[in-house]
C-alpha cells in the first residue's frame, strides 16, 4: 500500500510539474502562437534611426549611441470576450547578457477606422480580425553592427515566455 501511495504521489508531482511553465518556448519569425484568447505572430524586426509608426521617417530620432529596434507583430482575439492588446511585452537580449525593454508608450496599433497606427486603440472585440502592431525599443548601435554575437527577442504574455533567435 505504501508503494502504491508513493507511486501515486510521484505521478501527481510529475503531472503537476508538466502543467507548469518551467521554461521558455522557442519560436521563429512568422510563427503564430495562441496564448489564452490571444493569437500573436511576430512578423519582422528592423533597425532605424528615425521612427514614425506610420511612415518610418525622422519623427522620433534616436539618441546618440542608440538606434531604434522596431518589432512588427500581429494580435488577434480568438476568444469570446473583449481583450486588451498587450503592450510593452518585448525585451531585446544581446549576447545573452544585455537586455533592453519596451517602455510605456512605445507600442502602436493599426486602426482601421483612421487607417493609421495609433497609441490608444488597444481593445479587441471577441473573434476580431488581426491587428498590425509595432513596438520601438532603443538599443545600443553596437547591436546592429556586431552581427557575430547572438540577438534574441523575448516576449511574455499571460505568464508564458517565448524567444525568437534573430542571430545565433
Amino acid at each position: 500500500m505504501k508503494k502504491l501511495l508513493s507511486l501515486l504521489l510521484v505521478l501527481t508531482v510529475i503531472s503537476s510539474l508538466c502543467g507548469c511553465n518551467l521554461g521558455t518556448k522557442s519560436l521563429k519569425l512568422n510563427e503564430t502562437v495562441t496564448i489564452g484568447d490571444y493569437e500573436v505572430t511576430i512578423t519582422g524586426t528592423e533597425f532605424t534611426y528615425g521612427w514614425d509608426p506610420n511612415t518610418i521617417v525622422s519623427f522620433s530620432n534616436s539618441k546618440d549611441g542608440l538606434i531604434h529596434f522596431i518589432i512588427h507583430y500581429t494580435v488577434k482575439n480568438v476568444g469570446s470576450s473583449e481583450i486588451t492588446i498587450p503592450k510593452d511585452i518585448f525585451k531585446v537580449v544581446y549576447d545573452d547578457e544585455y537586455k533592453y525593454e519596451a517602455s510605456f508608450g512605445d507600442s502602436y496599433f493599426y486602426s482601421y477606422d483612421v487607417n493609421a497606427y495609433v497609441a490608444n486603440g488597444d481593445v479587441l472585440p471577441p473573434l476580431s480580425k488581426e491587428i498590425k502592431c509595432k513596438t520601438c525599443i532603443d538599443v545600443s548601435e553596437q547591436i546592429k553592427d556586431d552581427t557575430e554575437k547572438p540577438l534574441k527577442l523575448e516576449f511574455k504574455l499571460k505568464g508564458k515566455k517565448y524567444i525568437i533567435d534573430l542571430r545565433a
